[in-house]
């Protein structure tokens, strides 16, 4: 340990690892060392390993994290293949930007392949270090936020969702298609833990916030009103879920909004079905080739 930290310490950029090598270094500390290949070497011992680590100054270890991570990212012809290493070095190397940016990467990676939970820990990442550098980007980090929740209520873990929900919302207070996008999330987490009540509550919060007529708002207003229409059929409330079926229609056929279209028609369906009007439950195939 203190050859390392005073040789990785005095030069990091020459790295004097053959230097160390030639004097015999690697031979005395072969019962904790091993080579792995011809250009590295690791601990035997993870105890061994951790009691090492914690024995460098911190200062040595920034440097050291921060070597290693240039070194893997000069090195690679796609850095991004390493973003989740990357975003690890350097952070632990204090280079907040840098690992902001690996990390986020590296999360987005994740949530395309629905290893939600890695994800999330890369996403509580990117937030640690923005604090930490005081990045005052409201929108990247309302962003981040919003991911960071979507990964949580993938996984169950719907409190932390409704959180980190919460964050993004308080990052962006005077963005209505935000706030109300936001506000539908925070509808289906409570859906999905069976809060019907505090579900409907949600998605009238949505709407109150959409004030505009504009596309993007018309089109979000389809899908809470589909919404709206889906929860009260689920509560048994099929006379209510038909109104907002029809609402739905309208404002999604206004705005292109075809994921809303699709579960209007197919919600409508189902309140038909549910108050013996089988004649008029004729939607679903327009559904179905809509979600096709």
């Amino acid at each position: 340990v203190a050859v390392l930290g005073t040789a990785f310490g005095k030069d990091l950029a020459a790295a004097v690892v053959p230097a160390a090598s030639g004097s015999g270094v690697w031979q005395r500390l072969a019962a904790f060392i091993e080579p792995v290949g011809r250009d590295a070497l690791r601990f035997r011992n993870t105890l061994v390993r951790d009691a090492a680590y914690e024995g460098l100054p911190y200062r040595t270890r920034t440097q050291l994290h921060g070597f290693v991570a240039q070194r893997i990212e000069s090195q690679s012809p796609d850095p991004s293949e390493h973003a989740g290493i990357l975003s690890l070095h350097y952070a632990e190397a204090r280079m907040d930007e840098k690992a902001f940016t690996y990390a986020i990467r590296a999360a987005e990676r994740a949530a395309a392949i629905y290893a939600n939970a890695e994800a999330a820990s890369f996403f509580e990442r990117a937030l640690t270090v923005a604090r930490r550098a005081g990045r005052g980007v409201a929108g990247d980090l309302a962003s981040v936020w919003e991911s960071l929740g979507d990964v949580r209520e993938r996984m169950g873990d719907f409190d932390r969702a409704h959180a980190a929900f919460r964050s993004a919302r308080r990052l962006q207070p005077a963005d209505a298609v935000a706030g109300a996008r936001l506000s539908m999330k925070h509808a289906l987490i409570a859906r999905r833990a069976g809060r019907y009540a505090a579900a409907i509550r949600w998605l009238g919060r949505g709407r109150s916030l959409l004030t505009d007529d504009d596309a993007e708002s018309t089109m979000l207003r389809a899908r809470l009103s589909s919404w709206t229409a889906s929860i009260r059929q689920e509560q048994g409330r099929s006379d209510d879920a038909i109104v907002w079926c029809f609402r739905a229609i309208d404002e999604a056929n206004a705005s292109g909004a075809d994921a809303a279209l699709a579960h209007a028609w197919y919600v409508l369906d189902w309140a038909y079905m549910e108050t013996g009007r089988t004649e008029l439950a004729t939607n679903s195939l327009q559904a179905l080739a809509l979600y096709e």
